[in-house]
């Protein structure tokens, strides 16, 4: 569950591929080690996720070393589209279209998926976030002496 929240901070710090990447191998990986073999709709939407919450990127001033308020607000809004479009259009569709799963179970698999993974990325990436901000020197915050 946590793996959102990770995948979602590291996308924002790094941007939209760097993000498809962390969560489509992560996916991948975890499913191969776990259950013996991908399950690939869900890897994709992974992935789709990981770029979406990757566009937090240029909208926050993390890297400022200022993550609060507005930042955390957009990093929340972007991070929710990404897990919607992830677990509630990619990750069902292509479940009937690659596994011919039946719809009422794929899509309240995406809903419960969404919900679960919007509070994890919620939680634990705006945590991850506001802590690395605060490592980050402040735009004119050192002065020559």
């Amino acid at each position: 569950m946590t793996a959102y929240g990770l995948g979602a901070f590291m996308a924002t710090l790094f941007g939209p591929i760097a993000g498809a990447l962390i969560q489509f191998i992560g996916h991948a990986l975890s499913d191969a080690l776990q259950y013996g073999s991908p399950w690939w709709s869900w890897v994709i939407a992974s992935g789709v996720a990981g770029f979406v919450f990757g566009l937090a990127y240029k909208k926050t001033r993390v890297d400022k070393g200022q993550f609060a308020g507005k930042d955390i607000l957009t990093f929340n809004i972007i991070q929710v589209i990404g897990n919607v479009v992830a677990w509630l259009v990619v990750a069902p569709l292509l479940d009937i279209v690659i596994y011919q799963e039946p719809v009422s179970l794929v899509f309240t698999q995406g809903a419960i998926a969404t919900l679960m993974n919007s509070i994890s990325a919620g939680v634990f990436g705006t945590l991850l976030l506001i802590a690395y901000a605060a490592t980050r020197p402040k735009k004119g915050s050192l002065k020559k002496s």
